[in-house]
């Protein structure tokens, strides 16, 4: 079920109407594909090996999943003496270190780890897991006493590993208990601040990853008509999640801060800046089709990219006489309700 409005596509650049149609492309694609989306599995390994990659093989050397690289030498040979484990949940990434994919991805799909059932089962996370996947996962009621770190190799007698979520997420369904978990931990956290900064900016400009030119220029003017800028570098999971609970309009540059979209409440408008080149639309549509599942408006806002650079910029203008209206349309409904 989609429960989000249409994803609204907007292009101010010269031949946008091929950049919208490729998006539109996309987003009719995904509503076709979503109304085939069967419930998630957690599938159980007997008797195997995991590191730290996530990479899980048998006692023979067959190979379950491989995360698109070689089994490294050090974990074959760590294999001889590794501590064993009776049961635990796989909860390492395929894409190590990747913010969204975590958090759309893998975390969700550990919703099995949140029934009575499973209580006590411990997680098995790469001793150099990210700061947010221990954040993350402390929030869903599995601190440090309920995982277990592995370097080259540790052997576990019964592993679940949940399917990845992504566009598969199921927000009514069976994702629900570790969704309503994570919201709930935002709601009662009592963090003060950012619970008024009910139109926030994400900023990527500590970000080198398809950074925009005149973002500092972009940042002065959403600050004139009232939004607050946030860098989420400089918070903490928690602190970030409260801020997209609290928030009606989220704006910002196409990028990893929309994950928290997954947090969000229902009707909550995001409005995503984003860079266009041809062949990029798959891709790009990614967070709009998480606004779609999660009930979100959402807006794509199309930005052309220089073929010679690669650099983008915003067009400021036009950018913020969009967003305005925007924000006046959506007070305006839901003074209505």
């Amino acid at each position: 079920m989609l429960k989000g409005p249409s994803t609204l596509i907007i292009s101010p650049i010269c031949g946008s109407n091929k950049a919208v149609e490729d998006f539109n492309s996309e987003a009719k694609a995904f509503d076709v594909w979503r109304q085939n989306v069967r419930n998630p599995y957690v599938r159980e390994h007997r008797n195997v090996f995991v590191n730290r990659l996530g990479q899980v093989w048998r006692p023979d050397g067959k190979i379950i999943r491989d995360c698109g690289r070689q089994l490294p030498v050090a974990s074959r040979e760590a294999a001889a003496f590794a501590r064993r484990i009776p049961v635990a949940g796989l909860a390492i990434s395929a894409h190590a270190g990747n913010f969204y994919h975590w958090m759309v991805d893998l975390l969700p799909s550990l919703s099995w780890r949140t029934s009575e059932e499973a209580e006590g089962i411990p997680l098995v996370i790469g001793s150099d897991a990210a700061g947010f996947v221990r954040e993350s996962l402390a929030l869903i009621g599995c601190g440090s006493s309920c995982l277990e770190e592995v370097d080259d190799a540790v052997f576990v007698e019964r592993l679940d590993e949940g399917e990845a979520t992504g566009a598969r997420i199921q927000p009514d369904g069976a994702h629900k208990p570790l969704l309503e978990r994570l919201r709930m931990e935002a709601d009662s956290a009592g963090i003060p601040g950012n619970k008024s900064a009910e139109w926030i900016y994400i900023s990527r400009r500590d970000s080198p990853l398809r950074s925009m030119s005149n973002e500092e220029e972009l940042e002065e003017a959403v600050t004139k008509i009232g939004f607050k800028v946030l860098r989420f570098s400089s918070h903490n999971l928690l602190e970030q999640s409260v801020a997209i609970r609290h928030a009606r309009f989220v704006l910002g540059p196409h990028g990893a801060g929309f994950s928290h979209i997954i947090f969000s409440r229902p009707d909550t408008h995001f409005f995503e800046v984003t860079p266009y080149e041809a062949g990029s639309a798959n891709q790009r549509y990614c967070m709009a089709r998480m606004s779609r599942i999660m009930g979100n408006q959402h807006t794509i806002w199309l930005e052309s990219v220089a073929s010679a650079s690669g650099s983008w910029a915003a067009s400021i203008e036009p950018l913020i006489a969009k967003v305005s209206e925007n924000i006046h349309r959506d007070s305006k409904e839901s003074d209505v309700f």
